[in-house]
């Protein structure tokens, strides 16, 4: 008897050596010791590396205290003794939170401790700090996300390249057709005046169209290579208004649409006049294809501080909010019926944007879908707005 008794003292001195040597020496792993009713009665100095806790003052505390306010308030923490304590053991993976406060995602595993006669003894979770294989994952993720939008972006911007591409041509061809169409005519049949006068006023308008098509493009090319420049000096903004208005006038008068200025006063900024011209019939333009005939453009020239703002409201079709965020882009158009079924290529908007932002300033847009768009081109002022007498 005295042999066995001392056999077991000894298998427990190894037990209590063998523990001591496991909470010591495993760092890597937070090793919890909890009691029945899930408080902490053990921790070994990887729970103290990884939670920030010294044993001291962790033990007594309820095992509860490391889960996130979240987790405690869906009782996560009671859960888990709930599955440990009928299955054996709990496993997960999810947010725990150290004592500075901080989160670190874990890898944890809750087990049951049961006597002999399977009496609960206690709980043992270990838990391991796997934050930096979960940062890893999420920036694969991110990664993969990025390259996949950059994807779908890039496809995207070849299709609208492509569809650009063959308006260019169809654009191109028209006009050249009406061309070849009429100097044919010229050659073959001998036409009487008032015919030959009315060939060469097509020939003229639409070698006019091309030869802005062409402009454009070039336009477009030069701004996107950085090689545009401006011819800066003091410009009216009204005189800029009135001449934009006398050159889309015919264009506007020819569809039944009225042009008006709402607001005149005197407003300098230092800038190229022909590209704020340029600017403000592209807009113009723009408002025209898409107003029918009966509606009015209404042009606007405001001051905000020292800033000089031209409006250009029209009555028209609007744009669908989906499109609106896309208005300004090179090579996108909106693919819609009454879209499609007008004129040019679409890149008016874009060479207006372009050029205002050359000039310091800003263009936005703001619309709904069947009643009309107001465009706002927003310019540093170069002197006092004074407001005019009367009309110009």
């Amino acid at each position: 008897m005295m042999l066995m008794g001392q056999q077991y003292q000894e298998s427990l001195l190894h037990s209590e050596e063998f523990y001591r040597l496991l909470m010591e020496n495993i760092k890597d792993y937070a090793i919890i010791l909890l009691d029945p009713d899930a408080y902490i009665t053990g921790w070994n100095l990887g729970a103290e590396s990884i939670l920030g806790y010294q044993a001291a003052e962790i033990v007594g505390q309820p095992g509860s205290c490391i889960f996130t306010p979240e987790d405690i308030d869906n009782q996560v923490p009671e859960q888990e003794v709930a599955t440990a304590t009928a299955a054996g053991r709990a496993e997960d993976e999810r947010w725990h939170m150290r004592k500075d406060g901080t989160r670190f995602w874990a890898s944890g595993m809750l087990m049951a401790l049961r006597n002999e006669t399977g009496q609960l003894r206690g709980f043992l979770k270990i838990v391991r700090d796997f934050t930096a294989r979960k940062q890893a994952e999420a920036e694969r993720v991110q990664l993969l996300e990025q390259a996949q939008a950059a994807q779908r972006a890039a496809e995207a911007a070849t299709h609208a390249k492509d569809e650009f591409i063959t308006v260019v041509a169809h654009e191109l061809r028209n006009p050249l057709n009406a061309i070849l169409g009429w100097t044919r005519l010229m050659r073959d049949r001998k036409l009487d005046e008032a015919t030959l006068a009315r060939a060469l006023e097509t020939i003229e308008r639409n070698a006019g169209y091309q030869a802005q098509l062409v402009e454009d493009l070039l336009d477009l090319s030069r701004i996107v290579q950085g090689q545009l420049r401006l011819d800066r000096c003091s410009v009216s903004m009204l005189s800029v208004i009135e001449a934009a208005i006398e050159t889309m006038h015919p264009v506007a008068e020819g569809k039944g649409v009225l042009l008006e200025i709402t607001s005149w006063i005197t407003a300098e900024v230092e800038g190229d006049p022909n590209r704020l011209h340029q600017v403000l019939c592209n807009l113009l333009a723009n408002a025209v294809k898409f107003t029918p005939s009966g509606g009015s453009i209404q042009l606007q020239l405001e001051c905000s501080g020292s800033q000089v703002q031209v409006q250009v409201k029209d009555t028209g079709v609007g744009i669908r909010q989906e499109f609106l965020s896309q208005v300004f882009e090179a090579f996108r158009q909106d693919n819609t019926t009454s879209s499609k079924s007008q004129s040019g290529i679409g890149i008016g908007l874009t060479i207006a944007q372009q050029l205002v932002e050359l000039h310091g300033g800003t263009i936005q847009v703001e619309s709904q879908e069947g009643q009309g768009a107001t465009f706002t081109v927003t310019l540093p002022g170069l002197s006092q707005v004074q407001r005019a007498s009367t009309p110009r």
